[in-house]
């Protein structure tokens, strides 16, 4: 009786250690077959949440991780100041291109006058 006893333990322990040692891939040259799928960023950033758990599948489209937005945030804010800079001085352009413009107009009427007519040449000019 006892001796069944321990031919069954021992078979247990068969399957137990076989299972668990099937369980691994082992080699001796330390290469195995696999599917590598690499994945890339297309922005850079600190990571603020991880939202997926290793060899999780996931679906297309699925959010992986969540990004830091302060250097985004920073970028947004440095563009939009260089914008409104930039459309002050074409403001203060135009405002001051106008006054100088309607000045140079009067003056060139005034010597086109002068000229003897517009696209003609003035007599004292030949």
């Amino acid at each position: 009786m006892f001796l069944i006893l321990a031919v069954i333990l021992l078979l247990i322990a068969a399957v137990f250690l076989w299972r668990y040692f099937t369980s691994y891939e082992s080699t001796d040259d330390a290469q195995i077959d696999g599917h590598v799928n690499s994945i890339s960023a297309r922005v850079s950033g600190h990571v603020n949440k991880l939202n997926v758990q290793d060899n999780q599948y996931v679906e297309a489209g699925t959010v992986l991780v969540e990004i830091d937005p302060t250097d985004y945030q920073v970028a947004v804010d440095r563009a939009q100041a260089d914008y409104n800079d930039a459309k002050a001085t074409a403001d203060a352009a135009f405002i001051g291109g106008c006054g100088r413009g309607e000045r140079a107009g009067r003056h060139q009427g005034s010597t086109t006058a002068i000229g003897g007519g517009q696209g003609e040449p003035s007599a004292g000019g030949r």
